[in-house]
C-alpha cells in the first residue's frame, strides 16, 4: 500500500467484512454453511458490495446511507451496522476485536492509531477545514464506551499499556504508516496553500503526542513524526 486512499480502503474493508461475517445466520445475506463461513467465501451478490467497500464506507459512516443501487442486501447491511457498530463510529469495546480479526493486525492497530491522532488534530484545532478534509481522508473514530453525549477515544487507547496494547505495537509498521499517511496529508496542505496551517499542523501533533502519550512512545513517535516532516 503506498497511498493513504489505498490504507483506508483496505481498513474500511476489513471492517465490512467483520460486520458481514458476524451477521446471524437465519439471514440471507451471506452464505450461511459451516464451510463457506471458515473459507471466508461470499455470495456474488455480496461479493458486489464488499467490492463497492471504499463507497459503501464513505456513504455509511459519513452519510448514514449506501449507495440504491446495492438494493435490499444494502439496506439490511446498514441496519446491522447500526447495531454492531455505533452510529458515530467504532465502540470503544469492539477495537481489539476488529483489530484482532483484521487481515494484518498490526498494520491495523498502527493505521488506528495514526488516524485517530489526524482527525482528533483537525477537528479540535482545523474545523474550518476538517469537512474538506474528511472528503479526502475518511479516517475511523472510536467511541467512548457508553457515552451518551459521543465521546471520543483518543489516539494513546491504541497503545494504553494499563490494557496490553502495547505490546502490539510494532513501530517499524508505525513508521511505514505514519509516512504514508501525513506524506499524503501534508500534499493535501499545500495543494490547497494552506502552508502556515500545514506547519501549525506539525507541531499540534507533536504536542497532543508529548500530552497524550506515555513517555516511552512519545518518545519513539515524536521521531517519527518529524521524520516525515522532513521529507517534506
Amino acid at each position: 500500500m503506498n497511498s493513504a486512499k489505498e490504507i483506508i480502503d483496505w481498513f474500511w474493508k476489513d471492517i465490512m467484512k467483520f460486520v458481514v461475517f458476524n451477521l446471524p445466520n437465519s439471514i440471507g445475506l451471506r452464505t450461511v454453511t459451516e464451510e463457506s463461513f471458515k473459507n471466508r467465501s461470499l455470495r456474488p451478490e455480496l461479493r458486489k458490495i464488499i467490492d463497492r467497500i471504499p463507497d459503501i464506507t464513505g456513504s455509511y459512516f459519513f452519510n448514514r446511507k449506501l449507495s440504491p443501487e446495492l438494493g435490499k442486501d444494502g439496506e439490511y447491511l446498514v441496519e446491522k451496522m447500526d447495531s454492531f457498530l455505533n452510529p458515530d463510529g467504532i465502540c470503544q469495546c469492539r477495537t481489539e476485536k476488529i483489530i484482532r480479526v483484521s487481515t494484518d493486525p498490526v498494520r491495523s492497530r498502527a493505521f488506528m492509531m495514526i488516524g485517530l491522532l489526524i482527525d482528533d488534530a483537525m477537528l479540535m484545532h482545523f474545523n474550518n477545514l476538517h469537512s474538506s478534509f474528511q472528503k479526502s481522508f475518511k479516517f475511523p473514530r472510536v467511541v467512548v464506551h457508553g457515552e451518551s453525549e459521543g465521546g471520543f477515544v483518543k489516539a494513546h487507547w491504541l497503545i494504553y499499556e494499563t490494557h496490553g496494547p502495547d505490546k502490539k505495537m510494532y513501530w517499524g509498521v508505525v513508521l511505514e504508516v505514519s509516512e504514508i499517511l501525513l506524506t499524503d496529508l501534508y500534499d493535501w496542505f499545500k495543494h490547497n496553500g494552506w502552508l502556515d496551517e500545514m506547519k501549525k499542523f506539525q507541531q499540534i501533533l507533536k504536542d497532543e503526542v508529548n500530552a497524550m502519550f506515555e513517555t516511552v512512545d512519545a518518545d519513539k513517535l515524536i521521531p517519527i513524526l518529524e521524520r516525515t516532516e522532513l521529507r517534506k
